[in-house]
C-alpha cells in the first residue's frame, strides 16, 4: 500500500513538472511571434571605408537603448519587435570618449531603413578630414562612418565637452 502511494506521488510530480515546462515553451513561442525584423548597422572607417571590428554602437528601438558590438564584417545586428517605431536613433559612439562619429545624422525613418537602407553623410569636422565618399546601403541597413581617437585627441575632446559641450 505504501509503495502505490509513492509511485502515485512520483507520477503526479512528473506530470506537474511536464506541464510547467510546457507553459514556459509557449511563452517563448509568443516572443518569437512578436519578432519583426533585423536592422543592421554597418560601421566603416571614415578614411579607408573598411569595416570596423569591435565597435560599440547604440540603437534606440522605441522601447529603449540597445548597445551592440560589431563583428569582423563591421555589422551590429539589432532585432526590432512589434510595434515597430517610426524612427530609429543611433548613438555611433555608445558613450565612449575615444570613439568619434563622422556621420552627420542620428535619426532615421524606420520605413526607409527597412525598404532601401540609409548611408549616413560624412560630417565636415576637423576630426573627419580626408574621408572616403559614401557607400551604398542595402535594405535593412544603416551605414555610419567612425574613427578612433588617439590619446591626445581624446583629451582635447574631453576638454571641449567639459567647457563647451
Amino acid at each position: 500500500m505504501d509503495m502505490s502511494r509513492i509511485v502515485t506521488s512520483l507520477l503526479v510530480a512528473a506530470v506537474s513538472c511536464g506541464l510547467s515546462f510546457a507553459q514556459a515553451r509557449s511563452d517563448v513561442r509568443v516572443l518569437v511571434l512578436n519578432y519583426r525584423t533585423d536592422v543592421r548597422v554597418l560601421v566603416l572607417n571614415y578614411r579607408t571605408g573598411h569595416p570596423v571590428k569591435g565597435w560599440e554602437v547604440g540603437l534606440h528601438t522605441g522601447t529603449g537603448w540597445v548597445v551592440g558590438r560589431t563583428a569582423k564584417t563591421g555589422e551590429a545586428v539589432f532585432r526590432i519587435f512589434d510595434p515597430v517605431p517610426q524612427t530609429l536613433s543611433i548613438d555611433p559612439e555608445a558613450g565612449g570618449w575615444s570613439a568619434w562619429s563622422c556621420t552627420q545624422e542620428y535619426s532615421f525613418q524606420t520605413s526607409e531603413v527597412l525598404q532601401t537602407g540609409i548611408a549616413g553623410k560624412v560630417f565636415n569636422h576637423p576630426f573627419c578630414r580626408t574621408h572616403i565618399s559614401s557607400t551604398a546601403a542595402h535594405a535593412g541597413e544603416i551605414v555610419i562612418y567612425v574613427r578612433r581617437l588617439n590619446p591626445w585627441l581624446t583629451f582635447r575632446r574631453v576638454l571641449w565637452e567639459t567647457f563647451y559641450g
